[in-house]
């Protein structure tokens, strides 16, 4: 790889100045590198100090004409590239002149209105440069990219949804971005979701909607996870593996149903694959691990294989073990934590113990054990 493998895009975009979240810097990363195997002519030295006339100058594929002299329309970047993307480099005011191009003002760029097939059917700033790519309508919507190989993305309308990653639908929404290495997913609407890469791409998933500000975070995200679901909220995640750690673990079959800054994440220690995880709502709860479950309430912990955590403030980190906190412990400090593997642990006020319905089986057989009366419990059981 060389180093003039990197466009005039990425050098050009700002990615502050524009308000671009992390999942579209990554877009604009991936829609501006080609990567090739030997070292490029540098455009500025193809086209400028070369004593071109006129249909020299334009022959070269990568110049421009302009004021009398011949200059490199997209700087330092490989002639090569430019030569096979008839917008690229071009100023905005350049751009506006050449029928087949769109300056896409979300990446401060010049870029092909359409690829090979491909159709955007109404709206402004949009545009779909790879092959058989659709945007229907809205604004400042990418589907596709200069790599010819990602194709078959759609973009129904909205405002500023990315669609990169082959064989993807964007429907709608605002701010919504498919990307990084992943492949027949789904954002069905909502605002600031995304659905990208970990350590490894993510592959058919879906997020319905939801999500919400940019700048306070508030989006839903599948992150290297495949066959996961977000169904709504906002900031909830379901993370693939550990892409900080960059290791290998596997993530699929994960369920958020919706809630508020709820994760689905690798299990402890990145040592198990994190699958068929369910969270289905409430706020601040995590779950890690093989099969593991929590059944919506506030701030609980589920990270063992096959593990469960309900209520308010419970955690369990064991395997095959359920804790369930019915206190209603305010104080964040606190919680009920589980202690080994296999475990059921229950906090509550009483339990209530019923034999029987009363629907014409006998009657209804029931005991209440509290603080009060346990100790009557366990003389008995100790006497046996």
């Amino acid at each position: 790889m060389h180093i003039g493998f990197i466009s005039t895009i990425l050098a050009t975009v700002n990615t502050d100045r524009y308000n671009m979240n992390p999942t579209m810097s990554i877009v604009v990363l991936l829609f501006s590198i080609v990567a090739s195997g030997v070292i490029a002519e540098n455009a500025e030295k193809a086209c400028e100090n070369n004593g071109f006339n006129k249909n020299e100058c334009l022959a070269v594929g990568c110049c421009e004409w302009d004021d009398g002299d011949c200059w490199s329309r997209a700087g330092t970047s490989d002639c090569d590239l430019v030569k096979g993307d008839p917008c690229l480099g071009f100023t905005e005011k350049k751009c506006g002149k050449k029928e087949e191009c769109t300056f896409f003002s979300r990446l401060n760029a010049c870029i092909v209105t359409t690829g090979k097939g491909s159709i955007v059917r109404d709206g402004s700033e949009n545009v779909a440069p790879s092959p058989l790519c659709t945007v229907g309508g809205g604004q400042q919507n990418l589907a596709g990219s200069r790599n010819p190989i990602n194709t078959h993305m759609v973009i129904g309308g909205g405002l500023l949804n990315f669609c990169v990653d082959k064989k993807s639908t964007i429907s709608g929404g605002h701010r919504n971005d498919v990307s990084g290495g992943t492949q027949y997913n789904t954002i069905s609407g909502g605002w600031n979701n995304g659905i990208t890469f970990g350590s490894t791409g993510s592959t058919s998933a879906v997020i319905t909607g939801g999500g919400g500000d940019f700048f306070e975070g508030d989006g839903n995200q599948i992150i290297g996870s495949d066959t996961s679901t977000v169904s709504g909220g906002k900031h909830n995640r379901v993370e693939g593996a550990d892409i900080n750690v960059g290791n290998s673990r596997t993530s699929s079959g994960n369920t958020v149903t919706g809630g508020l800054g709820n994760r689905i994440v690798p299990a402890v220690g990145n040592f198990i694959d994190s699958n068929d995880c369910v969270l289905t709502g409430g706020s601040s709860n995590i779950v890690g691990g093989q099969g593991s479950v929590v059944v919506g309430g506030d701030r609980n912990h589920a990270r063992g294989k096959n593990s469960i955590a309900l209520g308010e403030n419970a955690f369990t980190k064991y395997d095959h073990s359920m804790v369930v906190n019915l206190m209603g412990d305010d104080d964040k400090g606190d919680g009920l934590k589980g202690t080994k593997d296999g475990e059921f642990l229950v906090t509550a006020e009483s339990f209530l113990f019923q034999i029987g319905n009363g629907n014409g089986n006998g009657g209804i057989d029931s005991t209440t054990l509290t603080k009060t009366n346990i100790q009557n419990l366990r003389t008995a059981l100790e006497e046996e």
